[in-house]
């Protein structure tokens, strides 16, 4: 089963499915509030089926590079993911906050997961701010702040205000005396001891699109775990909504707190 509706239409189609144990793989976000994150994770515990959602950035060769080059450094990591997203009207689908959830969820929900992803740690509270609107932006120009168990810290910093003509997707990581940076996903450095590893993809770019598919391709013809597990789609749905909470509320997460807030409610 394949999910490539809108938005709003995510979570009550993958209840559906569930239900009736299918396999499903839907396109980003998972949810678009946390009552339909959680009835999702009740459904999934009683399923008989894989559910995956399209974080297809995790599957890029430039990032399982930069994965196998972090994971040896013993130090907390830190991540910063700069996204020139560019502007769109506010009468835009992905403004509307029942079809599209606004931009942090529609589209932030990628960038929030794959610094998960690279920080391999469980992220413990999340800090939102952002640029005044004036009457132009939709809560789209901001800095969103994770702090990880380990120690480590993340910071997404999503622009809407920039130039298109701008890379849209920088990211750079520090650790234990190693530095990634990769612009655009087309081109990837990656520094240690002073020496420095150089690869390019000049013609297209790989942004995991296609081995997100064959990942959850095999896991079912081979019956391996599904390529991202549900913990994880969860914690990253849930990073995200904590993240426009916490934009809204001007206020630091924290995130066991709200998730059990949010339970008991």
């Amino acid at each position: 089963m394949v999910i490539l509706t809108r938005h709003s239409d995510h979570a009550r189609q993958i209840l559906n499915g569930l239900q009736k144990n299918k396999h499903i793989y839907c396109e980003k976000p998972l949810v678009l509030n946390i009552k339909e994150l959680l009835e999702i994770r009740q459904a999934y515990k009683n399923a008989q089926s894989r559910l995956m959602v399209g974080f297809n950035r995790r599957f890029s060769p430039f990032i399982l590079k930069t994965k196998d080059f972090i994971k040896k450094s013993a130090e907390p990591k830190f991540i910063h993911y700069r996204v020139n997203a560019g502007f769109i009207p506010s009468n835009h689908w992905a403004h509307d906050p029942n079809q599209g959830g606004g931009r942090i969820i529609g589209e932030g929900c990628h960038f929030i997961d794959l610094c998960i992803y690279l920080a391999d740690s469980k992220p413990l509270s999340i800090q939102t701010i952002g640029l005044p609107n004036i009457g132009k932006y939709n809560d789209d120009n901001v800095i969103i702040n994770i702090k990880f168990l380990d120690g480590s810290i993340a910071t997404v910093e999503y622009l809407a205000n920039g130039d298109k003509s701008v890379e849209k997707e920088t990211l750079e990581i520090f650790s234990g005396g190693k530095v990634v940076q990769l612009n655009d996903f087309r081109k990837l450095i990656l520094t240690s001891n002073g020496k420095k590893t150089q690869l390019y993809s000049r013609f297209t770019q790989d942004k995991g699109h296609l081995g997100s598919w064959h990942a959850f391709i095999n896991s079912i013809k081979l019956n391996l775990e599904t390529p991202i597990t549900f913990e994880e789609l969860f914690d990253s749905s849930l990073v995200t909504l904590i993240a426009l909470e916490s934009l809204r509320k001007n206020e630091t997460i924290l995130i066991d707190q709200y998730l059990e807030l949010m339970e008991n409610k």
